[in-house]
């Protein structure tokens, strides 16, 4: 089976690469390294050390013959061409997309971040659902969304889609009438639309973006995805027997720093 891993340098793009090769998958990695340039930007570093992009390159393929190395590619900035080429060539199972701007707080410095987080998320998540369809539609997407998407409304909110049951409500009266003196329940008449969402900041809106192209690339052309809405990621290790080139990034700046690792 051939995984394609976008943001494959990142912080979870690199443990994820490293647990698939162990079980054999043949893996391809995609990465701009915005990332590293962007925490050195603000005075930044990752508090691990970590191997330099020729270096962790030189490792993976002088440790496993199933990695297919790493490709540099700015999605939503480089030409539709380049991951289109990366598709056709490679013929992927599944693509995992973890190639996003990650950083709400990056996202409100300036109308610059906030414009190169949708450029980079939203314009290089659509070029790569218009190179799957032209090259390789049957692949499966697992693309990493976030809970921030949702906001937090005060009610309970559904795995995906809203479900064909009593509405959600505050008052028990609410998904009851009485019809004829016979007491029936009412299904929620917005039953299988997604949730909805009340984002917090240009990030978690470029997520939403994605989430409603993603689906309406699915409906209309019937690609496969599964959006995962993670809550925040901590820590550096995945098995506790990394080696010091096997570790990933841990950063603690103000921006790229997740709130428990800081």
């Amino acid at each position: 089976m051939k995984i394609l891993v976008l943001g494959s340098d990142g912080y979870i793009g690199y443990p994820l690469t490293l647990h698939l090769l162990n079980r054999g998958y043949e893996v391809m990695g995609v990465d701009s390294f915005s990332r590293r340039r962007r925490v050195k930007e603000l005075g930044g570093d990752s508090l691990t050390p970590i191997l330099s992009t020729l270096n962790r390159n030189t490792y993976l393929k002088c440790n496993y013959i199933n990695y297919f190395g790493t490709v540099d590619i700015r999605l939503g900035r480089d030409p539709i061409g380049f991951i289109r080429s990366v598709l056709k060539d490679f013929k992927p199972n599944t693509i995992v997309h973890l190639a996003e701007q990650s950083s709400a707080p990056w996202s409100m410095k300036s109308a610059d971040s906030a414009s190169a987080t949708q450029l980079e998320n939203v314009i290089g998540t659509l070029h790569l659902l218009w190179a799957m369809k032209e090259t390789c539609p049957e692949a499966h997407l697992v693309k990493l969304g976030t809970m921030g998407e949702y906001g937090t409304p005060e009610c309970d909110i559904p795995e995906g889609f809203i479900p064909n049951q009593p509405c959600y409500h505050i008052k028990d009266e609410v998904q009851i009438e009485k019809v004829n003196y016979v007491t029936i329940k009412r299904k929620c008449p917005m039953s299988g639309l997604l949730f909805p969402r009340t984002p917090g900041s240009f990030y978690h809106l470029s997520k939403v973006h994605d989430t409603f192209n993603i689906k309406f690339a699915c409906d209309i052309w019937d690609l496969r995805s599964t959006d995962i809405m993670q809550g925040v990621v901590f820590g550096v290790k995945v098995t506790g027997n990394e080696t010091e080139d096997e570790l990933t990034r841990f950063d603690y700046d103000e921006c790229f720093g997740t709130v428990i690792n800081r």
